[in-house]
């Protein structure tokens, strides 16, 4: 076995990975130590009891404990614990959190992820009788399984058991995750509740609900004094303690799942432990309400009239209809007015399914909203976050190491809404154009018909043609011989005929007028589509600036400490957002951009002004063709009955002949 790296420091140890070179085999390694003497003796023979207590346990959602390879046992020395533990190879989430473009918090999807398999976990040790008791980032480990993350607790292997002078210094990185009660009294499973709920806020806001940077006895004294609606206590840039009862308008996760949230934490964040988690009628309701919300089925939809994101929670009986009247009442935008388009460019018909649009792996926009009359550029008013505003009026302002930290999180949001605004409008203008090339694929297939119905009908006007030629010939013949004059029956041959042939040729000239017709619809369409592809530079230029400040924020996360004792001004990163302001105006301005609006909606209406005269053209097509067929049968028809009459006639006059001589 060799030792490849050191995993992390805590206080109770040290975790390092291990590799087998033989084998390629990974395991993470926990050493504690735990010194010499009578009562660390007994302290060490607790320990490997518990360990062994945990290893019996068997859950996805927690790391499995190892047995310790046999030739490391053997340079295990006594006042060492050793505890082997499967390696996690996507580090843990405190790592992930640390990542800049996750200052403000974490997507939606991967919040539903983690929360469910930490959930799972904890719920499991506690029908196990077991507190976690250290519930936070570092004790959190990413998984690779078949190309999807499953996140699992560590530090499962001790308890921790201190007098209350220890208490503060073996906590120094935890305390922010410990409930109350653990400062002052024995407690209950209720700790991992409220654990949950700081962890739970921190991955959805990307900081912690309460400050970290007070003494506990007082920090416990201000988490008392919150009201049960408080889900957060955050100093403000005056040195003002402000209560909330809201999470911020800064998230990666919809609206709908905001307030669902916001509800749970105020279960998880009670301040007495014995109600923590509870209904009103002292039932724990903590894991099925979390369960209730990550079962929810939330639909994301894009609105390019508002160019916003809207949310909603849906069954599996909800109607499209349903969805436009929520849609109205959220925006002002009316019902008959609306056109919702799949990402796929189908359009969903108010008869239709919500559910067909559920796509909880798609992060963007489950269905698009467009408006009937026609494709505009949004004209919705600019929200600028009040930190983010007060460093572009005062970009060389002095503020402290927490505060610039707070703004540029903030700007650096902004920055990444402003992105995602863009690349989701013109995500839904592809989305738009998609739809417009399935008409027009459809009405090429309808032309494509129709031209293959025209050249049957052609083949059978020449049959008939060649045909009546012949039969004329011949029909003349035979009523001279028989003296016959059927010379009326040939004449309405000619003028139906005629009539036919005058037909054909307005079909045929209509044909040519349509094809031309479809021809401009798809050069409109692929003028807009190149405008489109040429927008994309917008796209380009704010993606750079979101990267800049995700460089620009890492610079301030990883500072020295003793440099953030000083202030710092925020220029650098007011730049960036003024320069993303000025992509804004000239997207939402630019001439280019607003031709292709222009010409993809002249395009669709080209088309479906095309739509239903194709159909009744292919039907006028189709009535031809039989009645030329009619024609031909008719022609042969008068023939057959004009040569039966007269071989008719014929052999009643021989037969009469025959009776005169018999």
């Amino acid at each position: 076995w060799c030792k490849e790296s050191v995993l992390g420091r805590g206080g109770f140890g040290v975790v390092t990975q291990w590799k087998n070179l033989s084998t390629g085999e990974m395991i993470a390694l926990k050493l504690i130590r735990t010194g010499e003497g009578k009562h660390n003796k007994q302290y060490r023979e607790k320990l490997l009891k518990e360990i062994d207590d945990i290893r019996r346990l068997s859950h996805p959602n927690l790391v499995k404990i190892l047995p310790l390879p046999d030739e490391m046992c053997e340079k295990l020395s006594d006042n060492i614990v050793v505890i082997c533990m499967e390696y996690c190879t996507c580090g843990d989430l405190r790592k992930l959190l640390n990542q800049p473009e996750y200052c403000c918090g974490l997507p939606e999807r991967i919040i539903r992820q983690l929360l469910r398999d930490i959930k799972n976990g904890v719920h499991y040790l506690h029908k196990m009788g077991i507190i976690h008791g250290d519930i936070k980032p570092e004790n959190i480990v990413l998984q690779d399984k078949n190309n999807e993350v499953v996140y699992k607790l560590i530090d499962l292997g001790h308890r921790k058991e201190l007098d209350q002078n220890k208490l503060y210094s073996s906590y120094i990185g935890t305390l922010q995750y410990l409930a109350p009660e653990v400062l002052t009294q024995s407690h209950s499973f209720s700790v991992d509740y409220w654990s949950l709920g700081i962890l739970c806020h921190e991955i959805i806001t990307g900081f912690r609900p309460f400050p970290s940077d007070i003494p506990p006895l007082r920090w416990a004294s201000l988490i008392k004094s919150k009201d049960y609606e408080d889900i957060c206590i955050s100093k403000n840039i005056d040195g003002v303690m402000e209560f909330s009862k809201h999470l911020p308008s800064e998230l990666h996760i919809s609206q709908f799942l905001k307030d669902e949230f916001e509800y749970w934490l105020r279960l998880s964040l009670e301040w007495d432990g014995k109600i923590r988690g509870k209904n009103i009628n002292n039932e724990i309701v903590i894991f099925s309400a979390l369960d209730s919300i990550l079962n929810k089925k939330i639909i994301t939809i894009f609105t390019t009239i508002a160019l916003k994101q809207l949310s909603y929670e849906i069954d599996y009986s909800t109607a499209i209809s349903t969805l436009k009247g929520w849609i109205q009442r959220d925006t002002k935008h009316l019902v008959n007015d609306q056109l919702i388009l799949l990402p796929t460019g189908e359009t969903l018909s108010d008869e239709s399914l919500a559910c067909n649009c559920w796509d909880p792996t798609n992060e963007v926009a489950m269905a698009y909203v467009f408006s009937k009359s026609g494709l505009k550029l949004p004209t919705e008013e600019l929200k600028i976050p009040t930190l983010v505003a007060k460093i572009i009026e005062e970009p060389k302002r002095l503020y402290e190491y927490k505060f610039i930290k707070k703004i540029w999180s903030q700007a650096v949001y902004f920055i990444q809404n402003q992105l995602y605004l863009c690349s989701t409008f013109l995500e839904a203008l592809a989305v738009k154009l998609l739809s417009v090339l399935k008409n027009i694929e459809d009405l090429t297939s309808s032309d494509a018909a129709v031209t293959n119905e025209i050249q049957q009908a052609i083949g059978k006007m020449k049959l008939c043609n060649d045909s009546m030629s012949f039969n004329e010939e011949k029909f003349k013949k035979f009523c001279e011989q028989n003296k016959t004059d059927k010379n009326i029956i040939i004449t309405e041959w000619r003028k139906r005929s005629k009539i036919l042939h005058e037909h054909l040729s307005q079909i045929y000239a209509i044909a040519k007028t349509l094809s031309r017709k479809i021809t401009d619809a798809k050069f409109n369409f692929e003028k807009a589509q190149s405008i489109h592809e040429k927008s994309l530079e917008y796209e380009e230029q704010l993606q750079k600036i979101s990267e800049a400040s995700y460089k620009l924020y890492k610079s301030l996360h990883i500072m020295p400490k003793e440099l953030r004792e000083s202030e710092s001004n925020s220029v650098e990163m007011a730049a960036l957002v003024c320069k993303t302001l000025e992509i804004r105006d000239s997207f939402l301005k630019n001439e280019n951009f607003d031709s292709s609006l222009k010409f993809i909606c002249e395009s669709e209406n080209e088309i479906l002004n095309l739509m239903l005269p194709l159909e009744e053209f292919c039907s006028s097509v189709k009535e031809l063709s039989k009645n030329i067929v009619k024609f031909h049968c008719r022609m042969l028809q008068d023939i057959w009955e004009t040569t039966t009459s007269k071989n008719s006639n014929n052999i009643d006059g021989a037969t009469t002949a025959i009776d005169h001589k018999e």
